[in-house]
Parts: C-alpha cells; structure tokens; sequence
C-alpha cells in the first residue's frame, strides 16, 4: 500500500512546486512588462538573489556612471600609471552594473558572482546595452583566472558575504594573483555600528516607472559583536500585475575598516593606497556624512601570480 500512494505524493508536491514557481515567475513578468491588467499577490520565502531585476532596483537609486567615473579618476591617481584601466574585475558583482559601465566605455569588463542566475541576468543586461561582458561563475573567497586585471572592485559591502578572518586572507590573495603589476583593488565598505553597539533596521523605497519596491533589512541580532550574524531581508515590489513579496535570512559579516586594513598587512599581498568616502574627494571616511568607507589597495611589488 506504501508502495503505491509514494508516487501520488510525490506527484502532488511536484505539481505545487510547479505551480508555485509559474505564480513566480509571472509576477517578476509583469515587474519587467507591467502594462497586461491581471493584478495577483503572492509572497513567498525565497533567495533574493535568484530574483536580480528586484535585486537590481533596491540599488537603483546609486549614481553608477559617476561612481565608475570616480574609480576611474581614484585608479589614474593611485596606480602610477595615469592612464585608464585596460581591464576590470566586479566581485560578488550581481547584476553588474558597475562592470556594464566600465564595458560601455570600451574598457574590458568581467563579472564573477556565485549565483549562477546573476550572471545569465548580467549577460542579458550587458547584451540589451550592446556591450562586452564576461561573466565568472565563482565563489569570491577562493578564485583563479587566467586573464589579469588592473582594477578589481567589490562594491556596496558585498565583502561582508565572507565572515572568517581566514577567508578574507584567502581572499585577498586570490585577488592579488589576478592583479597585473601595481594593480589596484578597490573595497566600498557600508558605514556600520561599532561593537557593541544596537544594530538598527534599513528601509527605503524605490519607484521606476509604473513600479515601486519597499526594501527592509532588519538584524536579527540585537548588537554588533564583530561577528557573522543573521539578517532578515524583504522585498516588496508592487507593479500593474499585482504585488510581489519576497523574504529571506541572509548571513553577514561587518567588517570595519581597521578589520581590513588589519588582514591586508597578513595577507602580505597589498599596501593601502588611499581612502575615500562617497565617492567623493571632498568626503572623508571619518567624516559625520560619510555612508562608506572605500578602501583603495595597491598590489606589493614581486607578488607572484
């Protein structure tokens, strides 16, 4: 008797997984092409990001074009060489924006990220801009490619995805091999609570259009302890075809720029360049408006590859 009713559960969840991801995918359809009327809600607990076009608008409101501009002007600075990168690495890139506005301005860009879904949506965005991209389908701890960069970037404190000291240092190392000579890496840390101070919620709102998306992340942790922690993330995107909400719980790690500056001297591997805040020359890390802390590091001489 067991032997029989197994398949018809199985067919049953099947069916309801099934029907689930067509409800899904059609709200994130109608985020992309909102004019059909068929307004639905659903909300659903799920990894953020295997939805990049949500993921992509909860950062629209950053200035892309003159952040890159500033990375540019930073890595003419720092790097001796006075010149414009020939070739840049995103980390942890998502849907690349940053690597998509290198490539537009005919500089060769590639994006590693882990999902594999962020890299295929990359691929697409960069193809709807008529551009170049390589995309890498990789962890950020430990990586190697064949090809070497002038500039690799992580960008909106995406290095808070690796949480063990030990890791870091993996991590910078494998950033070093892909550098070229004098080849800079560049770390935009979020300004966050210092130890043992109360972790607070973030929320803001963006619109596009006839589309608007709340995002809240809330610490599920009540005071930073300079440790990973959990973090609750939700997305709500209303558009003409109804509401869409997603959930998930995100372990993250903040790392302070003492914590980094720290494991770059025992990586052995760089040398910090210059520090800046908001993209800004005229904005110091310390300074009360900073929102970030943007680390420049220059690669040692005689660092093998």
């Amino acid at each position: 008797m067991q032997g029989r009713t197994l398949p018809v559960k199985l067919w049953a969840a099947y069916m309801t997984a099934v029907r689930s991801v067509a409800i899904i995918n059609s709200i994130l359809n109608g985020i992309m092409n909102p004019r059909q009327p068929n307004r639905k809600s659903f909300s659903t607990r799920r990894n953020v990001y295997d939805a990049p076009e949500l993921y992509q608008m909860a950062y629209s409101y950053r200035n892309i074009k003159a952040e890159v501009s500033a990375l540019i002007r930073w890595f003419k600075k720092n790097s001796g060489a006075r010149k414009t990168p020939a070739a840049v690495l995103e980390l942890a890139s998502g849907p690349a924006d940053h690597a998509i506005e290198f490539a537009k301005r005919g500089i060769s860009a590639t994006a590693l990220d882990i999902s594999q879904t962020m890299c295929r949506f990359a691929r697409r965005q960069a193809r709807q801009r008529s551009v170049s991209l390589k995309t890498v389908n990789e962890d950020m701890i430990g990586f190697s490619l064949k090809h070497r960069y002038d500039l690799v970037i992580t960008m909106i404190d995406s290095i808070n995805q690796i949480h063990a000291a030990k890791d870091m240092i993996k991590h910078l190392r494998s950033v070093a091999a892909c550098l070229a000579e004098n080849g800079l890496y560049v770390i935009e840390l979020a300004k966050h609570e210092k130890e043992g101070e109360q972790l607070q919620d973030m929320q803001w709102s963006v619109r596009r259009q006839n589309k608007k998306l709340r995002v809240v992340w809330r610490p599920l942790t009540a005071r930073a302890n300079g440790k990973s922690y959990k973090v609750s993330l939700e997305l709500t995107a209303d558009t003409e075809r109804g509401r869409l909400q997603l959930a998930d719980v995100l372990n993250v790690r903040t790392w302070s720029p003492k914590d980094i500056e720290r494991l770059v001297k025992k990586s052995g591997c760089f040398r910090i360049a210059a520090r800046y805040a908001n993209f800004r020359e005229d904005v110091r890390p310390s300074d009360r408006e900073a929102i970030n802390c943007i680390l420049m590091l220059r690669k040692l001489p005689n660092v093998s590859n």
